[in-house]
This record gives structure tokens, sequence and C-alpha cells, in this order.
């Protein structure tokens, strides 16, 4: 009986009128952005940072252990991704080391894919969507981020994009399209037109490498330049744009000497303390006096001292002189909508794949809470109004970035949720 009222109500002239004019919607679209569009599964993600990634290494022998990604060090649990699913967000991006990858053979290349994909599976488990995100680090420099694009067609190379076509046979099994590869994370090449090239042809070569292997899976691209906005838009997509099943990634971290403001690990951004989000919000004098404070607990020379307090004061009059805020931010994610318009690639086939900011906890001496997630905010929501989807960085780790609430706890930071537009 329900069907039959069903089909009586299609037949009144007001429904077939609707139905006629829903159907004219859809064919009006261009055949990319309506494919796009119903394929839209990864809008909302977080990056898993340490479950698959700086595999332990025998320092001595100068070797991966095996199994790898297998210790306390490399957790994922059930509980975790339920928090991360109960939270909103519908994908989490699964950074991986490609080192193990790459340097075993025979049974312990075999039980490390078997690894990739049982934590592919946990993940798809808890009802979300998963990148597997092949991620450099510098911990081994034989497959670190150099090596690894030294050139096109090197050994390297060459058995990096077997890695790929390996890796997209073993996720295309899961016959999902909720799941994706994205082939290299931040490429640390380009800047000029011949390394620019080169990155072309690599990228060529590892997306014919990984679409040969798997016809249907989702690929995730990226321009050169370490991933930031202007090297995708140095890219040229047009061998990938007929192929429905790519997306085009970028990473936004600018300002700088605010999103990563006391990070001690590079020298300019280690002096930068209390920077304001938007730049002109504080005085400069709040900035000055916060890195004084933090200095007195330096072991520097009183020359040291003065030459980081003479770095940090013009770093932060060239910040100010920006006067940086939502409106820049929505100027460099016009560039990005602009690079998509000109290549006819919809915008929701465009991820920010990362942004975040040093946060005020623990062991780090970040951005003020309020300038952080005021940031998160403006940059999630011009994503959104651009079409992009995003991911934040990250769930939990070292760096000052992780958006738990602290390191002992599963449970996300609140403000942080609400700067997402999450609960």
């Amino acid at each position: 009986m329900g069907a039959d009222k069903s089909m009586n109500e299609l037949k009144t002239p007001t429904a077939v009128r609707l139905v006629a004019l829903v159907l004219l919607a859809v064919l009006a679209l261009p055949f990319s952005q309506a494919h796009a569009q119903a394929t839209n599964l990864f809008r909302r993600g977080v990056a898993i940072h340490d479950a698959m990634n700086w595999a332990t290494m025998d320092k001595a022998k100068k070797t991966y252990v095996y199994p790898p990604f297998s210790d306390a060090k490399h957790p994922l649990t059930a509980d975790e991704l339920a928090e991360i699913r109960n939270d909103g967000f519908d994908f989490v991006r699964l950074t991986v080391d490609p080192g193990p990858f790459l340097a075993f053979q025979g049974a312990q290349l075999d039980g490390t894919y078997d690894i990739l994909r049982q934590r592919v599976a946990m993940i798809r488990a808890s009802d979300l969507a998963v990148i597997v995100d092949f991620h450099p680090v510098v911990q081994d420099q034989d497959y670190g981020p150099k090596a690894l694009v030294a050139g096109s067609d090197t050994p390297l190379f060459n058995a990096y994009c077997a890695m790929l076509a390996r890796t997209a046979t073993v996720l295309a099994g899961f016959h999902s399209g909720h799941v994706a590869l994205e082939l290299m994370n931040e490429p640390v090449i380009g800047g000029a037109p011949a390394a620019d090239a080169q990155w072309q042809t690599m990228e060529e070569k590892a997306y014919h490498a990984a679409r040969g292997a798997a016809k249907d899976l989702r690929l995730v691209l990226q321009g050169d330049l370490a991933g930031d906005y202007d090297g995708l838009l140095a890219l040229d997509p047009s061998p990938f744009v007929a192929d429905q099943h790519t997306v085009f990634t970028f990473h936004f971290y600018l300002p700088y000497f605010f999103t990563n403001q006391s990070a001690i690990q590079n020298p300019y951004h280690r002096v930068a303390a209390d920077v304001p989000y938007p730049a002109l919000s504080r005085p400069a004098d709040a900035s000055i006096n916060a890195l004084q404070t933090r200095m007195k607990g330096w072991n520097e020379t009183d020359d040291q001292k003065k030459a980081d307090l003479q770095s940090a004061t013009s770093q932060l009059a060239q910040y100010r002189k920006s006067a940086f805020d939502r409106s820049t931010i929505r100027g460099y994610f016009d560039q990005v909508a602009a690079w998509a318009r000109t290549h006819k690639i919809p915008t929701n086939r465009i991820l920010l794949g990362e942004f975040g900011v040093v946060r005020k906890y623990g062991q780090y001496d970040g951005a003020r809470d309020s300038d952080r997630v005021r940031w998160l905010q403006d940059v999630r929501e011009e994503a959104e109004q651009h079409g992009f989807s995003w991911s934040i960085w990250a769930y939990r780790g070292y760096g000052g970035m992780a958006i738990v609430d602290t390191d002992d706890t599963t449970k996300i930071n609140p403000p942080t949720l609400k700067a997402l537009g999450l609960r």
C-alpha cells in the first residue's frame, strides 16, 4: 500500500513538476561537478600522526624494528576513534611513514601491509572515512623527504612508485569510496621553474603508478613547496582533472609567526611570544614583554638574548605591518579557488589538508587560546565558504598543535571543537 500511495502522489501535476525541476537541476550541472558532489565523502577530518608514523628504529643497527607501529608509541584504539566520530569528524587523515614499506622485503613487508590493512579496517569500523597519507619524516635520511624527491627516475623514487601501486591495490580491496590514498605529504621541492617541472613529472609518475593499480580509488594530489597554497598554484592539474576520483590538497599555516610561535625547533618561531591574531588586536609591547619573561629561563648569554630580542622585534614589526586578519586568509583561499576555476575543478575536490596553531598547554607556550580558536574558526569558515573540505592538524602528539584536551586523555579540547563548528 505504501508503494502504491507513493506512485499515485507522483502522478499529480505538482509532484511531476517538482521531479522535473530536480532532474533539470542535476542535468544542468557539469558532469564533473555532479559526480564530485555525489562522491564527496570527506568533509571534516583530523590527522592521526602517531599511529603509523615515526616507525621505531634500532639506532645501533640503523634498521626499523619489526613489526613496525606495534609498540606503545603507536597507539590507535576504538575508544579514540569513537571520540573522533562522536565529536562530528567524518574522516581521519592517517599519516604513514614510508620507511618500513621501502626498507622491508618478503614476509616482513607482507606483515607491514597487514598492519596497514588492520588499521584502515579499524578506522572504517568506527564509521570514519580514511585518507592513507604517505608522510616522509627525517629520522631515516635514506627514506627522508629530501631523498625521495632527488629525481623522478632514481631507484628510490621507482621503489616509492611501486609502493604506491601495492598500497593502492590493498586499499582498493576495501571496495569503498570512503578510503583514499595521498601520494606524498609536503614534497620538499619547488620554488623555481625547473624544480616545479621536476615535481610535476614526479607527481604524474606517482599518480600513474597508483591509478594503474586501482582505477576507482580516490587519490589525493599535492603541489610542491611543502604543500603550501602556492605549491598547488604551481601545479598543472590537466593530466588529472578528467579523473573524477582525484582530489587536490594544500596546507595552510599562515602567518607562521603566529601559528608556530614558541616552536623550539625553528630559531625564528622560538622567539615569537604572545603573538596576537589578528595582527593588530594587541599592542606590540605585550609580545615583547612576554618574550622577555620567557627568556629569563633560557640558558643563553646576554648577547644571545639581545640577538633573540632583535629578531623577535623585527619579525613582529613585519607581522604588524601585514595587518593579517580574516580578510588576508580569504585572499589566499580566493587564489586557490581561482586556480580551481581556471582548470574547471569543482571546489569540493579541494582539500585543506592541514591547518593548526601551537597551543598554550603542558610544555607548550603557544598562542593565547582566544587567538588560536579565532584563527581556527576563521580558517575553517573560509574553507567551507570556498567549498573546500578540511582536515585539522592533529589529534595528538608532539609539537603543541594536538587538539586533545591534554596529552593523557582522548577527549578533544572543547574550544577547538567549537571553533571547528563541531560538538
